[in-house]
């Protein structure tokens, strides 16, 4: 026993082999491009004081905002899936700074993950788009594989305000397609994300670096225009007068209003009102009536009476329940009827119509009766 115990005790002593002191000193490959940034869409703290305050974080140093993208082997968060390339980006004297840290092979992650953690150090502030649904939890799961910590950061996921602000008006908000709209930039010969695992595991298979280019172009290009996406959403909170559509900032406040930001989400509606009339002066009529504000909204729905449902139900509503007026409230509702296309809507005004009828007739009824008695007397 006490052999044993001697030959285990000089094994664990002994020097690491050749194989393992190689393992442990696999190092991933890294790529540091720089970028000239049109001054004009860099953003400066001041104007990043409203998105932090919806954020709830406290507005950083801009050379301490870090953008990252990462490029994947899947779409899927199982233990399958690996972040091959990690993008991370920051401003940096007026230009743009990229590393792009990725594996030639698998058993290159512990270094990129450790490269990454200094990179990103103790007080940064991460940009993403999509980052807190899928980026950062898989970072953090691929830390937990490889027996290390991931350190909580200060957060702002792009994709969030994006749909907030203006997915109302261009119903698709991937990246690509705010670049092409909100920066008048459109990519050429991008490779489809869908693409991308495949490339990969062609690349594992042939070690063809070439296979990859695309790959580090559209990674370098993601991280690049999270800096101007940042840029044009911070000028959207602190000055929603910059949006260039009403149906932007209409869209704003009703975020501000979900929010519970009823002072923001006032400002945003009557800036709006100016191309985006209907549907800002409903919202804000809406709004007015929550607060009790009955002259203000009542002045807002009927500037706007025969051209939106909601405006000629809320009257009917008013002339029913507060001035007994069934005759106008049964005016409003058919109007209400006539504008509605929405299938619940219509149910909701069909019954309310038959309820103010009723109503009528009663009344109707009540004064024919009292004319009679006026007559017998």
């Amino acid at each position: 026993m006490s052999n044993l115990y001697a030959r285990l005790k000089t094994i664990s002593k002994a020097k690491p082999t050749a194989v393992q002191e190689e393992k442990k000193v696999k190092e991933c490959a890294e790529i540091i491009k720089y970028f000239d940034i049109e001054p004009h869409f860099l953003p400066v703290k001041t104007e990043l004081a409203q998105l932090c305050a919806v954020e709830g974080i406290d507005v950083p140093e801009i050379e301490n905002i870090v953008f990252l993208d990462t490029e994947t082997t899947g779409l899927g968060s199982g233990a399958g899936t690996v972040a091959f390339l990690v993008g991370i980006g920051w401003l940096a004297e007026g230009r743009f700074e990229s590393h792009q840290l990725w594996m030639r092979d698998y058993d290159e992650e512990e270094d990129l993950l450790k490269k990454l953690d200094a990179y990103l150090g103790e007080d940064k502030t991460l940009v993403t788009f999509n980052g807190k649904t899928f980026d950062i939890p898989l970072l953090q799961s691929r830390h937990v594989m490889q027996r290390l910590r991931m350190k909580q950061y200060d957060h702002i996921d792009l994709l969030t305000h994006a749909r907030r602000i203006y997915k109302l008006r261009l119903k698709r908000v991937n990246l690509s397609h705010l670049e092409e709209v909100l920066l008048g930039h459109e990519r050429h010969d991008d490779i489809p994300g869908s693409m991308i695992p495949q490339r990969y595991f062609d690349f594992l298979k042939s070690r063809d670096e070439s296979l990859l280019k695309d790959i580090f172009d559209h990674n370098a290009q993601d991280i690049v225009s999270l800096s101007r996406i940042l840029k044009m959403v911070s000028m959207a909170y602190t000055q929603p007068e910059t949006l260039s559509e009403g149906m932007d900032v209409f869209s704003l406040g009703k975020g501000y209003e979900r929010m519970k930001k009823s002072e923001n989400a006032e400002k945003c509606y009557k800036l709006a009102q100016g191309s985006y009339r209907v549907g800002a002066t409903t919202a804000l009529s809406l709004l007015y009536k929550r607060q009790k504000r009955m002259d203000e909204a009542i002045a807002g729905f009927e500037s706007i009476a025969g051209e939106s449902p909601k405006a000629n139900e809320e009257l009917a509503k008013f002339d029913e329940h507060i001035k007994k007026d069934y005759k106008a409230a049964l005016m409003h509702t058919d109007a209400a009827i006539r504008l509605s296309d929405e299938e619940a809507d219509m149910t909701d005004l069909l019954y309310r119509r038959s309820r103010i009828v009723r109503k009528l007739v009663k009344e109707q009824n009540k004064d024919k009766q009292d004319s009679e008695r006026q007559k017998d007397g």
